[in-house]
């Protein structure tokens, strides 16, 4: 009967409590052999272009990110706009 009661009721949920549950169900899942959820959204006509650094710049270092932001920004300089 104390536990239906418990049900009941609700109890106040605070961040900690929340990510306290959080863990523990993916725990849960994990254990039971359930991978992590994955959503696959599909669009049809949609056209993605893109560019990637490849080789040595690759790495996400401190040189390599100042390296491809120079790259970036002389790309769009302040003189293509006058």
């Amino acid at each position: 009967m104390e536990r239906m009661e418990r049900m009941e009721r609700p109890a106040p949920l605070t961040p900690e409590l929340n990510e306290v549950f959080l863990r523990r169900l993916k725990e849960t899942r994990q254990s039971l052999g359930y991978g992590d959820s994955k959503v696959e959204v599909r669009f049809e006509g949609l056209n993605v272009e893109a560019e990637a650094q490849v080789g040595l710049r690759t790495p996400p270092t401190l040189l390599n990110v100042t390296l491809n932001t120079m790259q970036v920004g002389s790309a769009f300089s302040i003189y293509d706009y006058i």
